[in-house]
């Protein structure tokens, strides 16, 4: 069952309170309401538990650049991650129950994730410079198609001879091969991300990228225009980016880190995206508005 749905729905309320505590000067019963919604977010999605850290880190900065006093903002932060945990703290009990770890998940789903990921990294310097055209939403991969042998991005796919595939069903199997009975998580970041930084760093941002597209051509317009948008907005308005963008980056991140990064595990950038895109078609309806004003004076 796809979690989309509720992840879409407890990011949006997270978003919007953590808005709020900025706007109210570090209020702790708002910051406590991000907090619990911080939590509910986890329980859906797991990967959010690394806001634990950022969100803390990010709200902190806003506060600094609108002059809070740093007791507040400590006090804020404390009561946030106050909620957090007793928002997931039930999870933790059952699962410590359950396997012994105080785990969100089960520990088999990460391992196979790692798996998929790193079945990215036998790719070739050619196959991760197509693939920044071949990841681009919709025409990226018709375009590559035009431009380039099948042979050259083929294993950028989904296919049988993709990479995807490759993580899937035979990396998976031989890292639980040389690990078994204990689980291969330790092996994988062992081997993909300790051994080997460099291409580890370089197709988590291929990955990224990938990532980043979504709603299609929304995702791509929002990313065109947020330069603009940062360039030409208030500093009140580029806080305010930073308090939801920063989180929703942030898991953007770990997501080209540690799985295969489609558009949908990153719908939290529609936060970003959204106001991005609003603020660029009113500043473009305010020009035209004003141009065809001068025009008829000018008429007149």
């Amino acid at each position: 069952v796809l979690t989309e749905p509720l992840y879409a729905m407890t990011w949006a309320l997270f978003a919007a309170a953590s808005i709020e505590t900025w706007r109210r000067g570090f209020d702790p019963r708002f910051s406590a309401l991000t907090g619990a919604l911080l939590g509910a977010g986890i329980l859906v999605k797991p990967t959010l538990a690394v806001l634990v850290v950022v969100v803390p880190i990010s709200l902190s900065i806003a506060g600094l650049l609108a002059r809070c006093r740093l007791r507040r903002i400590i006090a804020a932060n404390a009561a946030l991650l106050a909620m957090s945990l007793m928002v997931i703290l039930p999870w933790l009990v059952r699962s410590t129950v359950l396997s012994g770890a105080p785990a969100m998940t089960d520990a088999g789903y990460l391992e196979a994730s790692l798996a998929h990921r790193f079945g990215y990294q036998s790719m070739t310097a050619t196959e991760w410079l197509i693939g920044w055209l071949y990841f681009l939403p919709d025409f990226g991969d018709k375009l590559a198609a035009l431009l380039f042998e099948p042979s050259a991005f083929v294993r950028l796919g989904w296919g049988d001879s993709g990479f995807y595939h490759y993580g899937s069903q035979e990396l998976h199997a031989q890292a639980r091969a040389l690990t078994a009975p204990d689980p291969a998580t330790r092996y994988l970041l062992t081997t993909y991300v300790l051994g080997d930084p460099l291409r580890f760093i370089a197709v988590t941002g291929l990955l990224l990228w990938r990532g980043l597209f979504i709603g299609t051509y929304w995702g791509l317009v929002g990313l065109l225009a947020l330069p603009f948008v940062l360039l030409a907005g208030s500093a009140r308005l580029r806080t305010g980016l930073f308090v939801v963008g920063a989180p929703a980056v942030a898991l953007a991140v770990v997501h080209a880190a540690v799985s295969v990064s489609i558009p949908r595990y990153n719908i939290a950038l529609a936060t970003v995206y959204a106001p991005v895109v609003a603020y660029g078609l009113g500043r473009a309806a305010s020009a035209v508005l004003a141009a065809l004003k001068t025009k008829r004076r000018q008429a007149e």
